[in-house]
């Protein structure tokens, strides 16, 4: 999975899209990736989802029984993480019990 990008939380964005094409090699790696679309761009978005590609293997698409290599394409969306704040540690009790 993707990296939510750190550009897209500084400023604010809490959701984005890439749309990428690729060849699926036959040992499942991806090869020759390109970005399609990427909503809202100049976000990080485009270059999350390429390093995530690099780290990526698919199950490579099989003719005859012999793995063959093949054009891919897929959608990622992001949503931005959810950051829950802890509660605060209650205060010791003063006074008499």
């Amino acid at each position: 999975m993707p990296d939510y990008p750190a550009t897209a939380l500084a400023n604010g964005i809490v959701a984005g899209r890439v749309t990428l094409r690729c060849l699926a090699l036959p040992d499942g790696a991806l090869s020759g990736c390109e970005i399609i679309e990427e909503t809202p761009a100049g976000q990080g978005f485009a270059a999350s989802v390429i390093t995530a590609a690099a780290r990526a293997r698919l199950s490579p698409r099989t003719v005859d029984g012999a793995a063959t290599g093949a054009r891919v394409q897929f959608t990622t969306r992001f949503a931005a993480p959810v950051v829950v704040e802890p509660a605060p540690s209650p205060q010791p009790r003063r006074g008499r019990p």
